[in-house]
């Protein structure tokens, strides 16, 4: 099931958008205010992705994009923009989102982009874990970073943290297949869920702060760099 929030202020911009994709999943909840769905997502309720207007009444759709990202700490939520404009690409850069509709949009274009995310939600790559004779499979966007303490991986999700037997030097193909960074010799991060990084540390959207050691510095801050600059070059040249 994908369950999907579309919040704008003009009812049609609702009606297209969910008549597009109300077939296709389980889940469609609409919302004519910004407040609305501030007022969902605090109580904890959570969607796989959000059609966001930018030109709200009384709160932008940036502004609640920032919330969700910072204040709930949520990388996970693909954050689809609505807008009439298309100068919003440096507002959005940390927000990460996932596409940009410019009004006035087609149904098409609603069905690609759609289809586009959703196909990536379903078919989600998983990374297996060996535990005894049992094999853990965990979500790649569910993973913050993984450490490695002494001969045991410690998983640190987005819910909890597990750990199994292994050593990183033993999944790096997987990892970096999956698009992990190693920034130390026993710690790989996703970059989806970084909040902010310098160039000796970084900091995850849970508040930890991992060091980047000496020797991953250089190749650290390029793949840091180049990740974010491919987005944002998404938005500049939509």
């Amino acid at each position: 099931m994908i369950k999907v929030a579309i919040c704008d202020d003009d009812t049609a911009i609702c009606e297209l958008i969910e008549q597009t994709i109300v077939s296709n999943i389980n889940l469609v909840e609409v919302f004519y205010t910004g407040e609305e769905l501030i007022v969902n997502l605090t109580s904890g309720k959570r969607y796989d992705i959000i059609f966001l207007d930018i030109e709200l009444n009384s709160i932008s759709g940036v502004d609640i994009g920032h919330k969700i990202r910072s204040e709930l700490n949520d990388a996970i939520t693909q954050i689809i923009y609505i807008s009439s404009k298309e100068n919003y690409a440096m507002q959005l850069f940390k927000i990460r989102p996932a596409d940009f509709l410019v009004k006035p949009f087609s149904k098409e274009e609603i069905e690609d982009t759609f289809n586009n995310i959703s196909r990536l939600l379903i078919e989600e790559n998983t990374i297996e874990f060996k535990s005894g004779y049992d094999m853990n499979a965990i979500k790649i966007r569910d993973i913050r970073y993984i450490n490695s303490e002494a001969r045991k991986l410690k998983v640190i999700t987005t819910n909890s943290g597990e750990s199994f037997y292994g050593k990183i030097d033993n999944y790096m193909v997987q990892f970096e297949d999956a698009g992990l960074i190693r920034i130390h010799k026993s710690c790989v991060i996703n970059p989806m869920h970084i909040s902010r990084y310098t160039y000796d540390l970084v900091i995850m959207n849970d508040g930890s702060e991992l060091n980047i050691s000496k020797p991953y510095k250089t190749k650290v801050r390029q793949q840091l760099m180049n990740i974010w600059r491919q987005k944002n070059d998404k938005f500049i040249n939509h």
